[in-house]
């Protein structure tokens, strides 16, 4: 071998050598690249002159999370999953890089495999050979969605700042305003934001210091809100709701404050409003309840709970129907019902049952609550307590009721006083008159003067009754016991009325049932007889035909043993007359009822005897009762108790009179009267009859008299006289003589006026007017004794 093919192949070899490290570089460069390639957060696509996929990066394949990139490797780009609105501009981007050799970048939404929305910004870049021309497109991709959607979520934030209606501010470190929205502008009262900003944010606080320590607040929690008084431009102020956060860079360090500001003054007055409005509801005396457009409760205040016994537990949810008592019909909760959906109010009266079951009266109304738009949305109702209102009217009714009767029966009344009392005037002073004729016979005279006691009889009658039912009605009846034996009350009251039923033609019976012993009772034998009395005459008096039947019966009310002493003592009256209307049954014990008896059916009397009687059997402690049919007759009945034992309730009597004179004749008489009629009536009557007839005109002259005069026997003294009253001098009198017979002389008659009478100290005691016969009669009961 030549040196010259030496040199050759020793060059050669050297090139050879050169070659192999250049291509040794070259792998190592390739190496470098492919690794940059696969683990740089870029995505890089290698594209071929027909736009198919040769190459994509891990980053690539990361994002768009493909499971295997190599089935995509020689597929048309842009890839299949993508979106119309990304592939559409990138191809006709990739169309203008191969044609014009210039760089182009798109931006753009895409999608993963799996769906999911990417932003990306692609950069396509032609790739040239030695030659000039183009051989491949690279397309490298950026991922932006994280700077997108921080784009968008400042946009938002900005358009929520500018936009809200809140006064947003952001201020720096120092509380200087950089930045407002209009509202803000707005509520300081101007409406240039230069006019604002710059501005330190206490100007805006009526109480700067307040605002100096909101700032520091939020240095240290990075938060407050709360009110405070804010102040405008023209120095107004106005009530505010704050809220504010504290601003800070990436190291936590804080830059800024933002905050945003409402005026909740208006917020404030209605939150009092309601406030009150609430508080009016829930301390309502009245019932208020409120229900939804179907009627049921959704709401009630606590004096429905108070009134229905209801809690609100109880009734939310439930028809107002739980209230209904059924006292009130389905027509009227219609009516209700249809009042109300028409927007009307309803006001009435409901008859409903609490939850114990007790009734009520409840006065309503009840009206719709409707929107904004006009809507019914609910129903309220507004209800008032009206139990003890409607008591009140009906207790009111009744009173009226009983007065309009007790005026009507009062005006009957006075009508048949005035008949009862000008009839037998007309007859008494009629006669009187005719007596005074000269040529009247013996018969024509007694006949006139039995006309004129008759007369003077029913007229003294009248009086009495009505004396005695005014004593009754003021409470001032005194019960007087005594030893009364009941047979010969009967056989009196027999004597007495005997001859007034013959002249009716009618038959008058008494059977005597019970033995002297059984007979003998303490009882008040005044108002006794005065309730037989009554009893007897009113059956002569209804009874045209027929018989009156009339006597007593002891017995036991005890029924656990057949031979129980007596206890109760019952009479009867029975006639044979018109009878009683049923309706009239209780009536007829009512003072005045017999006024009240038609023209065709009247009768003469006060119509006060059973209204007497009836007060008489109460106050000696029994009942009395009728049975009766019209046409057919009546039979009363009346209980008293059977008393053996005595209780005598006249006090201390007076001491027992030495024995005296044993016949009027030889008695001494004084007569204590003012008035110079009665006097002169009791000295004609007496004249003859006594030893010496005294007179005094007042109490205090009796007093002397007696005093002066020791052997006076008898005195009758006037009760009611000038100077001094009969009582007192009775009084008087008995300090000095305890001997004197004295009997007490009164037109009063009250019941009760012998009680008193006795208490004072006289003896006995008769009521005007008297006749002779009845005077001495009761002088004669104590003759004995003087």
């Amino acid at each position: 071998m030549t040196n010259k093919e030496v040199k050759t192949k020793e060059e050669l070899l050297i090139k050879i050598n050169k070659l192999e490290s250049k291509i040794a570089e070259l792998e190592k460069s390739e190496f470098k690249i492919s690794s940059w390639l696969a683990n740089s957060p870029v995505c890089t696509k290698v594209l071929d002159l027909d736009f198919n996929l040769q190459y994509m990066s891990n980053a690539g394949v990361r994002a768009l999370q493909i499971d295997d990139v190599s089935a995509f490797y020689g597929k048309p780009y842009p890839l299949s999953f993508f979106p119309d609105s990304f592939n559409i501009p990138m191809r006709d981007n990739l169309n203008r890089a191969k044609e014009t050799g210039e760089t182009i970048i798109q931006e753009g939404e895409i999608q993963d495999v799996k769906g999911n929305k990417l932003w990306f910004q692609a950069t396509i870049t032609p790739v040239h050979n030695k030659q000039g021309g183009i051989d491949h497109i690279l397309v490298v991709s950026i991922d932006t969605s994280i700077r997108k959607r921080a784009e968008e979520a400042l946009r938002l934030k900005n358009l929520v700042f500018d936009a809200s209606i809140a006064a947003n501010s952001i201020a720096d470190i120092d509380g200087v305003i950089t930045e407002v929205n209009d509202a803000f502008i707005q509520m300081w009262g101007s409406s240039n934001k230069d006019e604002v900003l710059g501005k330190r944010i206490v100007k805006f606080f009526q109480d700067q210091g307040e605002a100096a320590g909101i700032i520091t607040s939020l240095g240290l929690t990075d938060k407050w809100e709360g009110n405070y008084i804010a102040k405008k431009k023209d120095g107004s102020t106005f009530l505010a709701y704050g809220f504010a956060t504290s601003i800070k860079d990436e190291n936590g360090t804080i830059v800024g404050y933002q905050s945003s500001v409402q005026d909740i003054t208006e917020r404030k007055e209605a939150e009092d409003s309601v406030r009150k409005l609430s508080t009016a509801v829930q301390q309502s005396p009245s019932l208020i309840a409120i229900t939804d457009t179907e009627g049921k409760l959704e709401y009630v205040n606590p004096k429905f709970t108070e009134l229905t016994g209801y809690s609100s537990t109880d009734v939310i949810g439930q028809k107002p129907s739980i209230l209904k008592s059924g006292e009130q019909k389905d027509s009227f909760y219609k009516d209700l019902w249809q009042t109300v959906v028409s927007d009307k109010i309803w006001r009435g009266q409901f008859h409903n049952k609490k939850k114990n079951g007790e009734l009520f009266w409840e006065a309503a109304s009840i009206s719709a609550i409707l929107n904004e738009s006009g809507e019914i949305i609910n129903y309220i109702k507004i209800g008032e307590d009206i139990t003890q209102q409607k008591i009140n009217e009906e207790e009111l009714n009744k009173a009226l009721e009983k007065a309009l009767e007790s005026d009507r029966l009062k005006s009957a009344f006075l009508t048949n006083m005035s008949h009862e009392i000008r009839t037998p005037m007309n007859g008494i002073l009629g006669f009187i008159d005719l007596l005074n004729e000269p040529s009247l016979s013996r018969i024509q005279i007694d006949q006139y003067s039995a006309i004129i006691n008759k007369s003077s009889n029913r007229l003294l009658n009248t009086i009495n009754d009505i004396i005695d039912i005014s004593k009754i009605e003021a409470g001032e009846v005194v019960v007087s016991t005594t030893e009364t034996s009941l047979n010969s009350e009967l056989d009196e009251l027999y004597s007495f009325h005997c001859a007034e039923a013959k002249m009716k033609g009618l038959s008058l019976f008494f059977e005597p049932s019970l033995s002297h012993e059984q007979a003998t009772i303490f009882t008040d034998s005044h108002k006794l007889h005065g309730i037989l009395t009554n009893l007897i005459k009113n059956a002569i008096k209804y009874t045209e035909k027929g018989s009156i039947e009339f006597g007593v019966s002891a017995r036991s009310t005890t029924k656990l043993k057949a031979d129980s002493e007596p206890d109760e003592v019952e009479f009867f009256v029975k006639d044979t007359g018109i009878g009683i209307p049923e309706n009239r049954m209780k009536a007829i014990f009512n003072r005045f009822e017999q006024a009240d008896i038609g023209d065709e059916r009247a009768f003469e009397g006060s119509g006060l005897g059973l209204a007497i009687s009836k007060a008489y059997v109460e106050m000696l402690g029994g009942e009395i009762f009728v049975e009766s049919e019209e046409g057919i007759g009546s039979t009363f009945t009346f209980t008293i108790p059977y008393v053996k034992t005595e209780k005598n309730e006249l006090g201390q009597k007076p001491e027992n009179f030495v024995n005296g004179p044993a016949s009027l004749e030889n008695l001494n008489l004084l007569i204590v009267e003012d008035d110079d009629v009665s006097s002169e009536l009791i000295e004609a009557m007496i004249k003859d009859t006594f030893r010496k007839i005294t007179f005094a005109e007042n109490g205090i002259e009796a007093i002397e008299i007696c005093r002066n005069n020791p052997e006076i026997n008898l005195v009758l003294m006037d009760v009611k006289m000038p100077k001094m009253n009969g009582y007192d001098a009775t009084r008087e009198i008995r300090k000095f003589n305890k001997n004197v017979l004295i009997i007490a002389q009164t037109a009063y008659a009250l019941l009760g006026d012998k009680q008193e009478a006795i208490e004072a100290g006289c003896n006995d005691y008769i009521s005007k007017p008297f006749n002779k016969k009845e005077l001495l009669e009761i002088i004669s009961k104590h003759l004995g004794a003087v």
